[in-house]
């Protein structure tokens, strides 16, 4: 029950507007949600987040991904991490997640391994590479 706020690029919003033809051709019935639910008994709900998780799972089965290595939580892990690791300052990256707390977004500062090997190769002048600071 938590209001939160998305930035879109024109790409995102003309595939939004793609989206939002498809539905209104294919919904058998109107909705306020942008993503409705199928449920029978609910005259209008919007898609569950275990809906969603499913979804994404049937997804990732059919282009031959692990499913066991993909859910929301994961898409919105890696999202914060994708920020953080190219300089997205972390108040900007605590407002996208919603977080009320900055230390909940502090979960996402732990730097992966590989990131860490890319920066001291790319950046440390004892470096192998070519690149010489």
């Amino acid at each position: 029950n938590k209001e939160r706020m998305i930035c879109l690029n024109n790409k995102a919003i003309v595939k939004l507007i793609e989206y939002i033809k498809i539905r209104e051709v294919f919904c058998k019935r109107n909705s306020i949600w942008l993503f409705p639910g199928s449920s029978s008994y609910i005259r209008d709900s919007a898609v569950t987040r275990q809906r969603v998780g499913q979804m994404l799972k049937a997804l990732a089965t059919e282009t031959g991904i692990d499913p066991l290595k993909v859910s929301p939580h994961v898409l919105r892990h890696s999202f914060a991490t994708h920020l953080l690791e190219n300089d997205a300052d972390i108040r900007v990256v605590q407002e996208l997640l919603g977080h009320s707390s900055i230390s909940t977004t502090q979960v996402y500062t732990r730097i992966s391994s590989r990131f860490l090997h890319k920066i001291l190769t790319e950046k440390h002048p004892l470096s192998n590479s070519e690149k010489k600071i």
